[in-house]
């Protein structure tokens, strides 16, 4: 839509993680950007488990 923005100020990251990749041919920083998003995304949803566990737990 917009393109990144200026200076890719919009850029999520994982379109960041496709075009540092696949664009400019840098592999090693893609695997990189990828592995770190898998991380968030399961501490995300540790944290998230842990929040709803406690409420089931409240509520039974």
């Amino acid at each position: 839509m917009t393109g990144g923005g200026p200076a890719h100020a919009t850029d999520v990251i994982s379109t960041h993680m496709y075009t540092s990749s696949f664009g400019s041919f840098k592999y090693g920083y893609g695997s990189a950007i990828a592995t770190f998003l898998v991380v968030v995304c399961l501490v995300f949803t540790g944290f998230i488990n842990t929040i709803f566990n406690r409420i089931e737990r409240k509520f039974n």
